[in-house]
């Protein structure tokens, strides 16, 4: 299958969309896909990135600016840059539609949408500012369910798939693998991260290091990342040359050996957001574009980083305050490292990659363990799953923490991670077990739902359960109206035995025939 991205960066854009769309470009060619870069000539386009990363690259003509904002011009003008943008866009792929065309990109909306579809292209559009799309599959980010309302109902198709949230967040999986292995922090500051984006137009990679330059800083290790299309680079250089306890690195492919080593991070609140989260790096931030603030803002009042916001960002002062305070509060850092977590666990790229269809074929199921926690909690609180839990209320992630941990110490309860090929958690299923008799839980990712996964999940289950238990009846308790998980236990063959509990909730005892 071929895929097309359509995405641009420069010193004005910035390099975060360039980043994401490279990601979930490397999950593509990894699952098979022929992917194609289609670029604009800018100042810090990252064509020769992008190259250096394997992928075929192809330059559109250079026009008189280096980023266009959706909002800043009228619709008749944006309807012809958008449809020029277009043609030149199919020019590249004349030879044949693609199966897919990715565009990430705040220039380019609905015309050209529009028009990618009258070429018979299927579309993804990654977006976070709610505009009005013509598209098949939807992916913003930055989407928190704590919002009062799906932002898209009416700017979308009724056909359009969202994907919506941090679940879907476009990471590098050298984030989830490191999520994996890393210890707890304590919330002891001994180590600092610098990193302003890749362009960090106001040079706030400088001011913090005036901020970090008095010696009550002097013995705390400072790493500053400078980004490709910074301006400011060589200035930044020299003036971290004269702080002994500085390294400035440039020219990285991605931030995350940077962050697991970290004990804080100075940074904006762009698409490194996601990144910081999943390794569970507490921050201060600043917002350095309108699109930044909702997300920033949101996390910011959940207590997943500190926000400075405003002319406040441009005074080393206040930067200089507010990591001395976090210094001598190591609760308040633990504390955002705890709620960072939570968020975001760094498989978005694979679901993006298995929503359109790229999908694995094997599955492989391991032992549950501590860092599959935020796994467990969204497939509990995914809609449907609450729907039709005997419990309809959404689970309160402190109170998931104890059952979850408790459950991991309890030796008679087997909880078993479903994974494709690629490493993707597709689902879970768990076993509690009493006396002789095993009471299953199975949860499927809603990416994953409707591909037979549950009976494989299951099945699989099952046979690792009688390996490791003397098992003489295996029990599931299913509401009366969940029709789909009634199927899936009475197709692996579980025989069906109706009952009703002292609380009137209509269940269904199952128990599995051994004898096939």
């Amino acid at each position: 299958m071929k895929v097309v991205f359509r995405v641009d960066a420069s010193q004005k854009i910035g390099t975060g969309h360039v980043i994401r769309c490279l990601t979930l470009a490397n999950e593509l060619r990894r699952r098979g896909a022929n992917v194609i870069f289609i670029v604009r000539d800018m100042l810090g386009a990252m064509s020769s990135y992008l190259r250096q990363e394997g992928f075929e690259v192809h330059i559109l003509a250079r026009l008189n600016n280096d980023g266009i904002s959706f909002n800043g011009i009228n619709s008749l003008e944006q309807k012809k840059i958008e449809l020029n943008d277009a043609q030149q866009t199919t020019a590249v792929f004349r030879g044949g539609v693609p199966d897919w065309i990715v565009v990430d990109n705040y220039s380019l909306g609905k015309f050209w949408e529009s028009e990618m579809g009258v070429q018979g292209c299927r579309l993804v559009v990654i977006d976070d500012i709610c505009r009005n799309h013509d598209c098949a599959l939807l992916l913003d980010q930055n989407w928190i369910a704590e919002k009062a309302t799906e932002p898209y109902t009416n700017l979308v198709s009724k056909s359009c798939v969202t994907l919506l949230g941090p679940q879907f967040a476009l990471l590098n999986p050298l984030y989830s693998h490191l999520r994996q292995s890393m210890p707890s922090r304590n919330g002891m500051v001994r180590t600092i991260l610098v990193f302003f984006g890749g362009a960090d137009t106001r040079n706030l990679t400088a001011i913090a290091l005036e901020a970090l330059s008095t010696p009550y800083f002097q013995n705390i290790q400072v790493d500053v990342v400078v980004g490709a299309a910074n301006p400011h680079a060589e200035q930044i250089v020299r003036a971290a040359s004269g702080m002994h306890q500085v390294s400035v690195h440039r020219d990285l492919p991605n931030l995350a050996a940077l962050m697991a080593r970290a004990d804080l991070m100075l940074t904006a609140g762009g698409s490194t957001s996601w990144e910081r989260c999943c390794l569970g790096l507490p921050a201060l931030v600043a917002v350095v574009a309108e699109n930044q603030r909702s997300l920033s803002e949101n996390l910011a009042r959940n207590g997943a980083h500190l926000l400075i916001d405003g002319e406040k960002i441009l005074s080393s002062a206040v930067w200089r305050g507010a990591i001395h305070d976090l210094l001598r509060s190591p609760e308040v850092v633990h504390k955002m490292s705890a709620r960072s977590l939570g968020y975001v666990d760094g498989f978005g790229a694979p679901r993006v990659a298995s929503s359109m269809g790229f999908y694995g074929q094997s599955l492989i199921i391991r032992q549950a363990r501590i860092a599959d926690e935020l796994l467990y909690l969204n497939w509990a609180n995914d809609s449907e799953v609450r729907k039709s839990a005997f419990t309809q209320k959404l689970i309160e992630p402190d109170g998931h923490h104890m059952w979850f941990t408790d459950k991991l110490k309890n030796s008679k309860s087997i909880m078993f991670i479903g994974e494709d090929e690629f490493g993707l958690p597709v689902g879970q299923v768990r076993f509690d077990v009493e006396g002789g008799e095993a009471f299953v839980d199975i949860s499927v990712d809603p990416c994953m739902k409707r591909r037979g996964i549950g009976a494989r999940l299951l099945n699989q289950g099952l046979e690792r359960l009688l390996e490791m238990c003397l098992i003489t009846k295996v029990v599931a308790l299913v509401r009366r109206e969940n029709l789909a998980s009634t199927k899936l236990f009475l197709s692996v063959g579980f025989r069906l035995t109706e009952f009703q509990d002292e609380a009137s909730h209509h269940k269904f005892w199952m128990s599995p025939n051994f004898n096939g």
